[in-house]
């Protein structure tokens, strides 16, 4: 195997009211939930990601109905491996935060 590069970010889940760092535990699965973050002024953004991977099949997040304080999430899988597109619970952790250009001190 060829030597791979990670990069990561960390984040508080207090970033002094500029980004909500939130996790949704198990409750994901694919059909759409509703997902609340903290209020948000102006146009929301959103960066999502699944943090487990239960059961064989490739999948990925999709969402619809952002709002300023809500989202609604699912676990979209492909079927490449079975017909079949039900997926087991997974782990979601969100970034919320109003779009725009921000200026974040680092420790």
């Amino acid at each position: 195997r060829a030597v791979e590069s990670v990069d990561w970010i960390a984040l508080s889940d207090d970033i002094g009211g500029i980004l909500d760092v939130s996790s949704v535990e198990g409750d994901l699965d694919h059909r759409f939930s509703s997902m609340s973050f903290d209020q948000v002024d102006g146009q929301t953004g959103l960066l999502a990601a699944m943090q487990t991977t239960h059961g064989p099949n490739t999948a990925n997040l999709r969402y619809h109905d952002l709002g300023t304080d809500s989202v609604s999430l699912k676990i979209a899988e492909e079927q490449s491996l079975d017909p079949e597109r039900f997926h087991l619970l997974e782990e979601v952790d969100l970034i919320t935060g109003a779009t725009g250009s921000f200026d974040l001190l680092l420790a």
